[in-house]
């Protein structure tokens, strides 16, 4: 159950990170 939980934040992180990344490249290539 703990995966399942993890595997999900996990792929909501990449999707929002994306969307984030698309809009403000600069301020991830940074770190």
């Amino acid at each position: 159950m703990i995966y399942a939980i993890a595997s999900l934040v996990f792929t909501l992180l990449s999707i929002f990170f994306s969307s984030v990344g698309n809009s403000c490249p600069h301020n991830f290539t940074l770190k």
